[in-house]
């Protein structure tokens, strides 16, 4: 069995999971009215990144 065989499926599982997570908040805090962005810049303690935080950065690239 292959790296990509193993991997692969459990990314993709992931992004999806992650996809519908963000799909709901956005959708309750519109149901609550408040601004959904407020979600990926909030933090849980002051020294976390933000949910957004790994996707805002430039990424490694070689």
């Amino acid at each position: 069995m292959s790296v990509y065989a193993v991997t692969i499926p459990c990314f993709a599982q992931m992004l999806r999971s992650l996809t519908t997570l963000l799909i709901k908040g956005e959708e309750r805090a519109q149901a609550l009215g408040f601004d959904a962005q407020h979600l990926l810049d909030v933090r849980l303690a002051p020294d976390m990144h933000t949910l957004a935080a790994p996707w805002r950065r430039k990424p490694c690239v070689g």
